[in-house]
């Protein structure tokens, strides 16, 4: 491993007198979370990042951290080749297949792949069947889970899975062994977490039940809390990810958050729009399906205490 990787680390070396030993069997009791990393060395880490930044095709995503249970990461592309690249997909848009800027995502070899699979819905005349004939090339040229992975992160939370690039260069750790880090992201291969377990009678600054959520669906990877009252009433499309205008009462029931008639708080993540909803049928409540809706939401118990206001 080199400091590259680890920010003001200066070296993994043992103490005199202490046998080296691998990084696997140094687990910290406080560690909440794997690294493993992309030479198969493997760090047990306390977190210290808040949020982790993904852009999807939906738009941008703010994800806590707290409710991370993995992420798998993909090839990010090099940042000075990233911007070359996003030049190079710009003039090809307005020039077409004459641009001069093919040559740039001929010399990114696989990590255009990602430009190509954009260019080959353009209606620009000729830019679809030269982009289509660049992938072949690449698809004969390497393994396809390659091509996929090229900045494609793979977020997994306690309700939902997103695939995206991640935005952030670095996530800062702490380790016992090491003190705090900062580590890059385009060394890391996985991250495993512990999901912190909600608390009992978390203390949260609650809103009353909004209904739905329809007048929050633009602010997609924010967290609110509401004071809720289970029921059987309303309409409901989705499960574990529901429409915006499903009713928040039973959503809550029918994601086992809330019984019949019980009131309580409840954690509500706004979510990208979904290509298709499932329905389901989940402790008494039956939920509809959907086809494409543009915003969604999860809910779930609160899963940290937040501060009470100040008395004026």
């Amino acid at each position: 491993m080199s400091a590259v990787i680890f920010v003001g680390l200066c070296s993994l070396a043992s103490l005199p007198g202490q046998s080296p030993s691998p990084l696997a069997e140094r687990t910290p009791e406080s560690a909440t979370a794997t690294i493993v990393l992309k030479d198969g060395s493997e760090l047990y880490v306390e977190p210290r990042e808040s949020m982790i930044h993904l852009v999807t095709q939906y738009g941008k995503l703010a994800i806590d951290r707290r409710d991370i249970v993995s992420i798998d990461f993909g090839l990010p592309t090099p940042l000075p080749l990233q911007q070359r690249l996003a030049v190079a997909e710009r003039d090809i848009a307005q020039r077409g297949a004459d641009s001069e800027s093919w040559s740039v995502l001929a010399d990114a070899r696989e990590y255009a792949y990602p430009v190509l699979q954009r260019l080959v819905e353009s209606r620009v005349k000729g830019v679809a069947e030269r982009a289509a004939g660049m992938m072949r090339q690449l698809r004969e040229a390497h393994p396809p889970e390659r091509l996929q992975r090229i900045d494609r992160d793979r977020v997994r939370t306690r309700h939902s899975r997103y695939v995206g690039r991640i935005e952030n260069r670095s996530i800062e750790v702490s380790s016992r062994q090491f003190g705090n880090l900062k580590l890059a992201t385009e060394h890391l291969a996985r991250l495993t977490l512990t999901p912190i377990q909600p608390k009992e009678n978390v203390a949260v600054h609650a809103a009353p039940d909004p209904g739905n959520l329809v007048h929050h669906a633009n602010v997609i990877g924010q967290v609110f809390h509401f004071v809720v009252t289970g029921q059987a009433g309303g309409a409901v499309w989705g499960s574990d990810v529901y429409t915006t205008d499903s009713t928040l009462g039973a959503v809550a029931v029918h994601a086992g958050v809330l019984k019949l008639g019980e009131t309580g708080v409840v954690q509500v993540t706004i979510l990208p729009g979904q290509n298709a909803y499932e329905g389901s049928t989940r402790h008494g409540i039956t939920t509809m399906p959907y086809g494409p809706y543009p915003s969604s939401f999860s809910v779930s118990k609160p899963v940290r205490a937040l501060p009470e206001d100040d008395d004026p």
